[in-house]
């Protein structure tokens, strides 16, 4: 799907209205509705005028829906074996590895998201990101030829989903064989 730039502003500025806006609703800092709704607008126009933080944007997005629809098989995973929805709730609130884990999640993103914005923008400021332009012999990582878009192709080359997916499933397994039946 090839999107027009007219479509990724308006994209962008409706997110930028509609997280800022429920966010300032929800601190319920202003009394009134309006005045929350003219500050997002403000926002949500003034953060179109940089190139770099909408292509920030578009490239966060995916990654971000990416881990949502992960969190919501999740979630229906865990509901169909039959963990009641209250226990998950008592244990995302009791957990102090969950902030943590959302942090460096959230990092990784972010640091993706803005190297791929950055080389958008202005390749010429960047290394090469020709990997087949590195010498032979020397990782992309040491000769200063890494950018986000080797990370991601290499995050999501077969090779490494399929040891990721076949892990998920070992400590699954691993976890089922050695949990505790509670007696009904």
């Amino acid at each position: 799907m090839i999107l027009t730039p007219g479509l990724v502003y308006a994209f962008v500025f409706l997110l930028v209205f509609a997280i800022t806006f429920g966010f300032i609703s929800r601190l319920d800092v202003f009394k009134r509705e309006d005045i929350a709704a003219i500050i997002a607008l403000a926002v949500a126009v003034i953060s179109l005028v940089s190139v770099v933080f909408v292509q920030f944007i578009m490239a966060f997005v995916p990654s971000v829906m990416l881990l949502l629809l992960f969190i919501f098989l999740a979630v229906l995973f865990l509901s169909a074996v039959g963990v009641p929805g209250e226990a998950m709730k008592k244990y995302l609130s009791r957990s102090s590895m969950i902030p943590l884990l959302i942090i460096i999640i959230l990092l990784f993103f972010s640091i993706t998201a803005l190297g791929t914005a950055v080389s958008i923008v202005s390749p010429s400021s960047l290394p090469p990101t020709n990997i087949s332009s590195a010498p032979k012999g020397v990782s992309p990582l040491l000769s200063g030829y890494l950018s986000s878009t080797y990370i991601m192709s290499v995050i999501v080359s077969p090779n490494v989903l399929s040891m990721i997916i076949t892990f998920v499933v070992m400590i699954f397994a691993v976890y089922f064989m050695t949990r505790r039946r509670v007696p009904i």
